[in-house]
C-alpha cells in the first residue's frame, strides 16, 4: 500500500512524503529547503508526529534567544524611528529577514566592517556588552515605555557599537524584557 501525505505549519511546508507499508527501505521527505530522511521502520502515525514534530518551530527558549517581529511590528517601529535613516535601514534589513532581528543584526555587522561569529545568541551578546549603556535609569525608562526614538538618540550619542546595530540591539532588549536585562546590575556586592 502506498499513501502520499502533505502538511504545511506557516513556517516550513511539507513538500512531499511517499510512505509505504511493509517496505524498509530510506524514507525521505522535502520540505522547502531541503531533503531529510526518518527511520522507516516507524508505523504511520508516529512519521507523520515526527514529522510535524520537525516542521513546527521550536519555541523561545534560555538557549534559544531568537527573536522575530511582525510586519506590523516593523512598521510600528519605523513610525517610531522615521527621523533616523539608520534606524530605518536596519529596519529593512529585518524585514528582509522576515522579521528575525538576529540575523539581520549579523547582516547589518558584516556591512559595518564587524566580524560577528555565526552562532546563536550573537545579538544577545552585543546587548549585553552595550547593557552599561542600556541600563542607565534614563535610556532603561525610554526602552520600559516603548519610547524607542529617545532610546536610539541616546545609544548612538554613546557611540556603544555601530549606529546601524542599535536599532537592533534596543529592539532586541523591548522584547525579551528591559527589567529582566538589566537585572544582574542591580545586584550588589
Amino acid at each position: 500500500m502506498q499513501e502520499d501525505f502533505s502538511y504545511e505549519t506557516g513556517v516550513s511546508t511539507l513538500v512531499g512524503l511517499r510512505y509505504e507499508t511493509g517496505v524498509s527501505t530510506t524514507l525521505n521527505y522535502c520540505t522547502s529547503d531541503k531533503i531529510q530522511t526518518i527511520n522507516p521502520n516507524l508505523k504511520k502515525n508516529a512519521i507523520i508526529a515526527t514529522l510535524i514534530a520537525k516542521l513546527i518551530p521550536k519555541p523561545k527558549t534560555q538557549e534559544n534567544n531568537m527573536v522575530i517581529i511582525t510586519s506590523q511590528q516593523i512598521a510600528q517601529f519605523r513610525s517610531q524611528l522615521a527621523e533616523y535613516p539608520e534606524a530605518l535601514k536596519a529596519l529593512d534589513a529585518i524585514e528582509d529577514c522576515e522579521g528575525n532581528i538576529e540575523d539581520a543584526a549579523i547582516s547589518l555587522a558584516i556591512q559595518a566592517g564587524q566580524e560577528p561569529n555565526i552562532s546563536e545568541n550573537w545579538l544577545d551578546g552585543l546587548a549585553k556588552r552595550c547593557r552599561v549603556a542600556i541600563c542607565q535609569s534614563e535610556v532603561k525608562e525610554e526602552l520600559t515605555d516603548g519610547q524607542l526614538n529617545a532610546a536610539f538618540r541616546d545609544l548612538v550619542a554613546a557611540k556603544i557599537c555601530p549606529d546601524i546595530l542599535v536599532t537592533s540591539v534596543i529592539i532586541y532588549v523591548f522584547k525579551t524584557g528591559v527589567n529582566e536585562f538589566c537585572e544582574p546590575l542591580e545586584y550588589k556586592l
